[in-house]
């Protein structure tokens, strides 16, 4: 048996093996991770033959794993759904061609992937790999959707009472007063605080939801006020009738400072202060008023005019003296009055009191007066004339054609006469004279009377007539007229000796519609006819709409040379085929019945054509595109077309490739920092410019690239995008003009005159 000691070595040394063999094992545990370790970040190669597949290498890959395709054509569409890779070919792109599998998307699509690089191939749809002269690409803005951090609405804050300030949870910038409106606020929940001096603060949170405005009213608490302490004085609160009186106060008086009504305030109480009023024109006014601490003692006063002087009885009196006949020539006292009181009718003033002799004068009559007249002071007296005229005689000598008018004398009695004849013995002067004779409309005139003198008269008489005319009218001309159903001749006529009354008029042309009207003839009168006839249609129109509006329109395979909203006419009857083409939009057609003399209305909702891009990037960052050719992708009857299309793109590079016979080169819609240099963009006509950026788009680097022959060139609506060293062929703005088209106003003011690049 062993000793105890022994055992107890025994012991020690089976700990110390087991200690030995733990240290051993966490050493190899840990070797074995840190190899694995190793190995796990060892970038992966991974080699694509033709026959092979890009797309199952890219599902194979880890992040920093390359990608080399070897020679061939690889008939795929490739999805890159994975970050921080390479995708390369191995002997660039004249020997590596990858060609849709499918009209319906993209070759190559990159979303939501970051650092990625694509480099080396030439890149088109199947029909094109032969000879590399095809691709698909494009983008319609249309069918793009905001993400969500980019939807916003708004907030409406007011308050009672307004003018407060008003503070937005998370919102960096200097505070509003309400009412205030958060414009471009993110959707979801806001806290919103509202403070006010002299009142609690307000807060609450507040939902905002999309393109809406959230209404937030504040109605704030106010705070207690302390109780004022009574004044120690009070206040005399002044009125007078009238009023504008100048006010004293225990004998001091302030002029223009106090006048009724007005209040005088911080007055010592008391009961002996003395108020006095002075008003020009009326007598002063005082009172006594008592004065009570804190409040106001109201005076009224009502003021007593002064006494206005017995103005002096007048001196003088006048005359109005008015005759019959006016413009009598006036002799006063003897003497004949000058100036406006020489004839009547006047009125002659200043003149003393008593007797006065008038004497009034008028050529043709007989004088009147002199006649006293009496003046009385502060009177007028009135004088009227009646004139007796001088009587003289005169001749009036009546002719009429025809002859054997009765004629009627103004003022002669005696048997009636007809003409001619001659009036004698006529007192000067006008008469009237009146001319009648059966089947003629009456006659007359104002004859003038001269003494001494025969005055001649001729009447020649307009007979009655007792039938009447239509002129008729139309538009065209030559149609037959109808009288009562009567023919009468063609237009333009005239049909005369018509009865007077109502008669219809009724006009026939050939191809016309038939017209009528009622017309109403009067004896002696021409009544005019107007016609306007309308033709009988033969054809009908189309009124064309579509949403969106400015599609071209054809007719049964024939261009109108026309955009919607637009009336096709004189469309012939039946059944037509009506098509609409809009870029961007897939082709509308539709069957079109016509009626004649009627209208038919076409409303088409365009569907918007999808895209297919050669490289499509859409949340894509820090990607490289570069040595590629993108080739001959154009616009089908299904989809827009565009060899590069980048949306909502960050910090991705363009570089040494070709974007060449594209429906459009390549189209950023939004993101900020990419780059776009050392490409030949050429002959992209089909679509919509060789390189166009939305307005979306920001500080983006176009250099050292090659424009050539795309239409447009180029498109900027941008902002802060620099376009530097590029050559153009043409310039983008027209001969001379390097200036880019759109919102952006951009220049290539360093512009190349050669380009520096060459075709593989």
């Amino acid at each position: 048996m062993k000793t105890k000691e022994e055992k107890e070595a025994v012991d020690k040394s089976k700990t110390k093996d087991t200690t030995a063999k733990i240290v051993l094992i966490g050493f190899l545990t840990t070797l074995v991770i840190l190899l694995f370790a190793v190995a796990s970040v060892s970038a992966a190669e991974y080699q694509v033959h033709e026959g092979e597949s890009i797309q199952a290498a890219i599902n194979m890959a880890n992040p920093g794993d390359n990608i080399t395709v070897h020679n061939g054509t690889y008939t795929e569409n490739v999805v890159v759904n994975r970050s921080k890779i390479t995708i390369r070919s191995a002997n660039g792109s004249a020997v590596t061609i990858v060609q849709s599998n499918s009209t319906d998307t993209h070759v190559f699509n990159i979303t939501d992937q970051n650092n990625v690089t694509v480099e080396g191939f030439s890149i088109c749809d199947a029909s094109a790999a032969p000879s590399m002269t095809k691709g698909l690409i494009a983008m319609s803005l249309s069918a793009l959707v905001l993400p969500p951090e980019y939807q916003t609405g708004s907030i409406r804050v007011t308050s009672e009472p307004s003018g407060a300030r008003v503070y937005l949870e998370g919102f960096v910038g200097p505070a509003f007063t309400t009412p205030h409106t958060f414009g471009n606020v993110q959707v979801g929940y806001h806290k919103i605080t509202v403070t006010h001096e002299g009142y609690y603060d307000w807060s609450d949170t507040v939902q905002v939801h999309v393109d809406e405005t959230a209404h937030v009213n504040a109605r704030l608490k106010p705070k207690h006020k302390p109780t004022p302490t009574p004044k120690a004085t009070g206040a005399i609160a002044v009125a007078s009738r009238p009023s504008g009186a100048s006010i004293c106060l225990d004998g001091q008086c302030w002029g223009m400072l106090f006048k009724t009504p007005d209040t005088i305030h911080d007055v010592k109480p008391g009961r002996h202060h003395k108020v006095e009023l002075y008003l020009e024109g009326y007598k002063k006014w005082s009172k006594v008023v008592p004065v009570t601490a804190g409040r106001t003692t109201p005076v009224h006063a009502t003021l007593t005019p002064k006494p206005t002087p017995t103005p002096p009885p007048p001196a003088t009196g006048a005359i109005r003296i008015e005759s019959t006949p006016t413009h009598a020539t006036i002799e006063l006292d003897g003497h004949r009055l000058v100036g406006p009181i020489s004839a009547t009718p006047a009125t002659i003033p200043d003149l003393d009191p008593g007797y006065h002799t008038i004497k009034l004068s008028h050529d043709g009559y007989h004088d009147w007066g002199p006649k006293e007249v009496h003046v009385t002071a502060g009177k007028t007296t009135p004088v009227h004339a009646t004139l007796v005229p001088i009587q003289k005689t005169g001749s009036i000598s009546v002719h009429s054609s025809p002859s054997g008018a009765t004629i009627y004398l103004e003022g002669f009695v005696g048997p009636t006469e007809t003409t001619p004849h001659t009036f004698t013995k006529v007192s000067p002067g006008h008469r009237k004279l009146n001319l009648s004779l059966v089947g003629y409309y009456p006659w007359s005139t104002d004859a003038k009377v001269t003494a001494g003198h025969t005055t001649p008269i001729h009447a020649t008489l307009t007979p009655i007539p007792t039938t009447g005319t239509i002129t008729v009218f139309s538009s065209p001309p030559g149609a037959e007229i109808y009288l009562d159903n009567n023919y009468e001749g063609r237009t333009l006529h005239t049909i005369t000796d018509v009865l007077p009354g109502y008669h219809t008029i009724r006009l026939c042309l050939e191809g016309y519609r038939d017209w009528s009207t009622p017309v109403l003839v009067t004896a002696g009168d021409t009544t005019p006819v107007q016609a306007t006839l309308t033709a009988i249609p033969t054809t009908g129109a189309i009124s064309v709409n579509s949403e969106p509006p400015g599609a071209n329109i054809g007719l049964d395979g024939v261009p109108i040379n026309a955009l919607t909203p637009y009336t096709i006419t004189n469309v012939v009857s039946g059944t037509h085929i009506l098509e609409l083409t809009l870029k961007g939009y897939l082709d509308w057609s539709a069957k079109v019945h016509v009626v004649p003399g009627k209208t038919a209305d076409v409303d088409a909702p365009l569907i918007p054509r999808p895209i297919r891009a050669g490289i499509y990037m859409n949340n894509a960052s820090n990607c490289v595109i570069i040595s590629n050719r993108i080739m001959n992708i154009t616009t089908t009857v299904n989809y827009s077309a565009v060899g590069i299309a980048i949306y909502n793109s960050s910090g991705n590079e363009i570089q040494n490739g070709e974007v060449i016979n594209c429906g459009q080169g390549i189209w950023i819609a939004s993101g900020s920092e990419n780059g776009i240099e050392g490409n030949i963009i050429q002959d992209n006509t089909m679509g919509d410019t060789g390189v166009r950026l939305e307005s979306g788009v920001i500080n983006t680097e176009i250099h050292e690239n090659c424009f050539i022959d795309n239409d447009p060139q180029a498109w900027d609506d941008g902002t802060d995008n620099n376009w530097v060293s590029n050559f153009w062929s043409p310039p983008p703005g027209g001969t001379g003009n390097y200036t880019i088209p759109g919102a952006a106003g951009c220049e290539d003011t360093d512009h190349l005159s050669v380009c520096p690049l060459t075709q593989e």
